[in-house]
Order: C-alpha cells, then sequence, then structure tokens
C-alpha cells in the first residue's frame, strides 16, 4: 500500500498547488493557488507557472523569504465502522507532497513562452493548433502575467492509507466507501499508489 512513486508523478495528477511564501524581513506570508508543471533541466528539478500581475505574491519574492508548494492528491474520511473489528477512533488518509524551493520571477520576454509550456502539458491538443492569431493574443496578454519557475531544493511525501491495517480492514475501508460514494478519486489513487514497483515505504523521495 506505499509503493515507491515521486512527487513530479503526484504533481501531475492533481497540479493545482498551494504556494506558501513567508518573508523572513517583514513577516508578510502570501498563499496563492496555482496550477504547476514539472520541469528537469540540468540535472535539477523545477515546477513552473504564472501568475496574474495583479497579485502580489509574486513580489514577496524579492525579499528574503521562504516557499513551499504544496500538492494535495485525493483523500477520503475512514469511518471505523468500516473495520472488522470497529475499535479504533475515525481518521482521514490523504497523499500529499511538499516542495521547498528557490523562487524566481522569469523575465518578461518570456512570458509567450511560458504560457505555450503550460499549455503543451495541460491542454496539448490547444497547444498544437496555436498560430499567429493566439501568438498576438497572448503577447497583448503579457504585461498582466508574471511567469516564475521554483528550483525545487528538497522534497517530501507522504501517504496516510491505513497501511498499517490488516487486509480485512483495508478490504472493509474500500467497501465503505464504495458504499457511501464520492471517493472515486481517492480510491484511484489507491490503485496508483499500489500499481507502482518499487520496495521503499515511508523515505521522503525526490
Amino acid at each position: 500500500m506505499s509503493p515507491r512513486w515521486r512527487w513530479s508523478e503526484l504533481l501531475a495528477k492533481y497540479p493545482l498547488c498551494q504556494i506558501v511564501t513567508a518573508s523572513l524581513e517583514s513577516g508578510r506570508v502570501a498563499t496563492s493557488r496555482v496550477p504547476l508543471y514539472h520541469a528537469h533541466r540540468d540535472g535539477s528539478d523545477f515546477v513552473a507557472g504564472h501568475f496574474a500581475r495583479v497579485n502580489p505574491h509574486w513580489k514577496l519574492w524579492a525579499e528574503s523569504s521562504v516557499t513551499v508548494c504544496l500538492i494535495d492528491g485525493a483523500h477520503a474520511y475512514v469511518s471505523p465502522a468500516s473495520y472488522a473489528v470497529p475499535s479504533a477512533v475515525p481518521t482521514w488518509n490523504y497523499c500529499t507532497a511538499t516542495l521547498h524551493g528557490e523562487p524566481q520571477v522569469m523575465d518578461d520576454t518570456e512570458t509567450v513562452d511560458s504560457l505555450l509550456s503550460s499549455l503543451a502539458v495541460f491542454d496539448p491538443q490547444l497547444r498544437s493548433k496555436i498560430g499567429p492569431t493566439e501568438l498576438a493574443s497572448y503577447e497583448r496578454a503579457r504585461p498582466a502575467i508574471v511567469p516564475f519557475q521554483i528550483a525545487i531544493t528538497r522534497a517530501e511525501r507522504k501517504e496516510k492509507v491505513s497501511a498499517q491495517r490488516s487486509m480485512a480492514d483495508q478490504e472493509g475501508i474500500r467497501a465503505d466507501l464504495v458504499r457511501r460514494g464520492g471517493a472515486d478519486d481517492y480510491l484511484a489513487m489507491l490503485d496508483w499508489l499500489s500499481g507502482l514497483p518499487g520496495p521503499e515505504r515511508s523515505a521522503p523521495h525526490a
């Protein structure tokens, strides 16, 4: 129930991340929900995206600050009634990753390329149809957009999926979630986790 996986795989499934920046100078904190995508260049990992220029989050990066990106995978409530012997407290299962990194606001001339890179990840069919008209539209939008990348310095991942419970309990949890409905994404995530190869169980893996 806890195989080896990479944070980039979770990001590909759940790209809408929470970016949190805390200034070490002013004490201000900024949070933003932004779709991010993974890039690997010259042996280093990055996540990239863009802000609307009116979002002041990017301005905080000019100060000495700390930034983390939170990837929230699927999650589900687990009722003790689903256990073979219902003698435990209620709990919540989830799969997450926390990325620590060094943000960089990209040059204004890179805005259109950043938008095209995002499309290549999130909407490849549309990206293949981009022509001069669309490029001109993106160019007009350039003053309103701030592209950025974050060099990943440390990645932590964690899944809490009742791996310590007996197989009977795990089967009971799945049956209860199916009966209650609304947990299809979590059940699909369990299948994804259990379908990956590798023996690692708990150590953070970038």
